[in-house]
């Protein structure tokens, strides 16, 4: 069943990288996706040369995507369901276009999770990259958003560098966090803490079992979210961040969804 996951995830990353990395064929898409068209109307809206409305039409019939008859092109039923289910191309359409470059360089699976269902409700989102004049920028978003909040959950797949410091902080002002981690994160949380000495404040972790490929936090009033580059390390250099009340209830769901799937808490002392 495991495999069979990991082959959905898969295909549902090739089918999105497919359909985004075109601006022709999301522009194509947003026609049909209104109503079937004519490869004239498709030109008449979008101006896009008839060779290459041609050929993107090509390849989304050959990829299953669309039909055709009587030179009506149509979305086919699945095609629909993709573009409302991940895309949600009414709402996010400029999400897409806006982030295609750094969508098509990640690891944008479905992690077990509806997240890419629910991609709309990151259209608040920023994207924040790290310069060669401040490389320890997003790692200072990070701890900056850890070091002004009353609450925190937080699914990590490393160990933040100050993280003495963030303990500093939950601790003296009895901030309520919540931590899942991966087993090897969680080991070398515990470690560190052993080292910290006694910890005064409400802290809890759950551990899981599955290796964790993307790092969100989220507050009461904000939130971010890392992935992992198609090489199979994480971006440290690259998060989203929102205040966006619909982004935060879109990282309360991700987070819930890990902690289902996570054993019980463990209060930290």
């Amino acid at each position: 069943m495991r495999d069979e996951k990991r082959g959905i995830s898969k295909d549902i990353q090739k089918e999105i990288k497919f359909l985004i990395n075109s601006d022709n064929r999301l522009k194509i898409l947003e026609c049909l996706f209104s109503s079937p068209q004519t490869i004239k109307s498709i030109q008449a809206q979008t101006d896009i040369n008839l060779s290459s409305i041609s050929i993107n039409i090509n390849d989304l019939e050959k990829n299953g995507f669309i039909t055709i008859k009587n030179d009506v092109i149509r979305l086919t039923n699945n095609c629909k369901l993709l573009l409302i289910n991940i895309y949600n191309l009414n709402d996010t359409i400029n999400l897409v276009n806006d982030n295609k470059d750094f969508l098509n360089t990640h690891m944008v699976k479905n992690y077990q999770f509806r997240g890419l269902s629910d991609l709309s409700q990151l259209k608040g989102c920023k994207l924040v990259e790290s310069t060669a004049y401040d490389v320890f920028k997003t790692t200072r978003i990070i701890k900056d958003l850890a070091l002004s909040s009353k609450s925190s959950k937080t699914i990590f797949p490393y160990m933040h560098p100050q993280l003495i410091e963030m303990l500093d902080y939950w601790a003296e002002n009895d901030v309520d966090v919540k931590l899942i981690l991966d087993e090897k994160v969680s080991h070398l949380f515990r470690d560190a803490i052993k080292e910290y000495g006694s910890l005064k404040g409400n802290i809890s972790v759950k551990t899981i079992s599955r290796k964790i490929e993307f790092a969100l936090a989220v507050t009461e009033n904000k939130m971010f979210l890392g992935l992992y580059k198609d090489d199979g390390k994480f971006d440290y250099n690259a998060v989203y961040i929102s205040e966006d009340l619909e982004a935060i209830n879109w990282a309360n769901n991700v987070f819930r969804e890990y902690e289902y799937m996570s054993e019980d808490y463990e209060v930290i002392k």
